[in-house]
């Protein structure tokens, strides 16, 4: 178990940012630089509004955002889908070469 895990990680079965059960000194995960913000649309303002993710998070937390930990992104996803008259909350998360988008609608549409 433990030599199966890391290398189900290095044969691409798992998420390529998700290193927790690999062998760190082998990935090259953490020589990424990602920049990740995180934009809330209401339904009071036409343009998407940027959440503080510096104030809202602590420091770990947003180095794992920018690392697109699947469970840290769908956890402040939903936590900002939390505030009053949220309708969808959008990660985007910028590498080198990469970019990734996630959604999260907060509401039902009518």
């Amino acid at each position: 178990m433990q030599v199966a895990l890391p290398l189900a990680y290095y044969a691409g079965i798992r998420a390529p940012w998700d290193e927790r059960f690999a062998w760190r000194m082998f990935s090259a995960v953490r020589l990424d630089r990602c920049d990740a913000t995180v934009t809330v649309q209401d339904e009071v303002s036409a343009a998407p509004r940027p959440l503080p993710l510096d104030r809202m998070l602590q420091r770990g937390w947003v180095n794992q955002l920018r690392r697109g930990q699947p469970r840290v992104v769908e956890g402040v996803l939903a936590r900002a889908c939390e505030e009053p008259g949220v309708e969808s909350a959008t990660l985007e998360r910028r590498c080198v070469g990469e970019a990734q988008t996630v959604v999260r609608e907060c509401r039902p549409g009518p």
